[in-house]
């Protein structure tokens, strides 16, 4: 097991040892907490999960290109809509066109 590497501990020996797993996460321990064999949990220390979920954590080079992305896609996504709402007032307008050109033709058979 590396340094890193989570030790997987059972529930049961987890609350009786409970003293001694805390000192062990305090010096840098990991553990993964299984209940009936299946994990739920995870031991870490507690410097270490505020690294984890620090705002300083989420500004990775691929958080900062995972937002460029959304950023592009979101101005791909307007630049589109303001596209079709421009096709369909064309559509629209076109449609008026023929309406009026249709009433005319009634109106004025012999032409």
């Amino acid at each position: 097991m590396t340094e890193h590497e989570p030790e997987v501990i059972q529930s049961y020996d987890a609350k009786v040892h409970w003293s001694q797993v805390l000192d062990r996460v305090g010096r840098g321990h990991h553990y993964i907490v299984s209940k009936h064999h299946r994990q739920v949990a995870v031991l870490v220390p507690l410097a270490e999960w505020q690294a984890l979920t620090s705002r300083d954590a989420q500004d990775t080079p691929e958080a900062r290109e995972l937002a460029a992305m959304v950023e592009r896609l979101e101005a791909q996504n307007a630049a589109t809509g303001a596209a079709l709402d421009d096709a369909f007032a064309e559509i629209a307008k076109t449609r008026e066109q023929l309406a009026a050109l249709r009433a005319q033709r009634r109106e004025d058979p012999g032409q």
